[in-house]
């Protein structure tokens, strides 16, 4: 299996890791109820903008699992408001048969300010998403997938990041304590309940664990 990290646009991997996330994060994930083609153009355009990178763990040409990351991660959201009208179209049936998500997704837009309320201001870096292949899971890849994005950031001068996942995502909440995050407070957001951790990048890496992401 290889690792590789992607900072331009990749319509390809942006397809299968937009398919991946539906599939290993759907149950929970608020912005999986727009469904694959708006995970896909998501995807897609956060790599376009330079907003964020993937790290894919391929075998062949079979997506195992990735890691969506940013150096900053609250500017994330400038994908979507480029592209009003893109995202409105991609958006506005899930929208119409249930009213509740445009609320939802007008706080979504306050998850920066939220996070930075009940964490670390200064970690200004992300690991946005983690997913794995159920087939692939609880064999060390995600803490491999892990390992190799603090070696990106620090590589570009990060020291601290954060990630979030719901309160009620057990394994992935287990996942990111025993791989050494601090839990540092929990915000309410579309509708969940929010856990925040950040972890230091210049602590050594651990191993094991859980493979399961935070959306």
């Amino acid at each position: 299996m290889t690792l590789r990290v992607v900072r331009s646009a990749d319509g390809v991997l942006a397809r299968r890791a937009a398919g991946l996330h539906l599939r290993a994060l759907g149950y929970s994930s608020f912005i999986t109820l727009f469904g694959e083609e708006f995970l896909f153009e998501l995807y897609r355009s956060l790599l376009e903008d330079g907003l964020g990178f993937l790290l894919a763990a391929e075998e062949g040409d079979r997506l195992e699992g990735f890691i969506l990351g940013s150096l900053e991660g609250s500017r994330l959201n400038q994908a979507i408001f480029r592209r009003p009208l893109r995202f409105g179209l991609l958006m506005l049936p899930t929208m119409l048969g249930r009213p509740s998500t445009i609320f939802h997704a007008l706080q979504i837009a306050l998850y920066g300010k939220r996070a930075d309320r009940v964490g670390d201001p200064s970690a200004k870096a992300e690991l946005v998403v983690i997913a794995v292949e159920e087939s692939t899971r609880s064999k060390g890849l995600g803490a491999r997938l892990v390992a190799e994005l603090e070696r990106v950031f620090r590589e570009s001068g990060v020291s601290r990041y954060k990630v979030t996942c719901h309160e009620d995502m057990t394994r992935a909440n287990a996942f990111y304590r025993k791989n050494g995050f601090e839990l540092r407070g929990a915000f309410p957001l579309a509708g969940f309940v929010w856990n925040l951790y950040t972890k230091d990048v210049r602590s050594p890496p651990l191993t094991g664990g859980l493979d399961l992401g935070p959306l």
